[in-house]
């Protein structure tokens, strides 16, 4: 069977357009800070895509793209294919993640697999050695 995924000239365009939105370290870390300050109860997808037009009013593919860059990330993080620069859960449920993860969230190109966005895991983690403080050596 085919892996590969027939996508139309819009998917492709619109994959594009989320690309061609680019973010900061500080902006996701900021923009992830605003989805936490959100009640639990309160964080759906429709919730944090209307903090995100709050936050880039008129801007609608901007939120989008930050909002997929940071699903994208935490899907590597909740599904373990990303333990790198994660640390444990605490007890309260919640999890540290280093800037360097950040960096390549705002850095890498997003894929569309599956019908969601997500990363290359291994160009990802090969980022995040790039931007940790031991630039990726021992």
């Amino acid at each position: 069977m085919n892996d590969k995924q027939e996508l139309s000239p819009s998917d492709l365009d619109m994959i594009a357009s989320i690309n061609s939105e680019r973010f900061t370290t500080e902006e996701l870390l900021e923009i992830s800070a605003a989805v936490h300050e959100l009640p639990e109860d309160c964080r759906s997808w429709e919730a944090r895509i209307l903090l995100l037009n709050k936050r880039f009013p008129g801007k609608h593919h901007r939120g989008l793209a930050a909002e997929s860059r940071l699903a994208a990330m935490f899907e590597m993080i909740s599904s373990g294919t990303l333990r790198l620069g994660v640390l444990p859960k605490s007890a309260d449920g919640s999890q540290l993640v280093e800037n360097a993860v950040f960096k390549a969230a705002a850095l890498e190109p997003l894929l569309w697999r599956n019908n969601k966005f997500a990363f290359d895991s291994k160009s990802f983690k090969e980022r995040i050695l790039e931007g940790s403080a031991s630039g990726g050596k021992a």
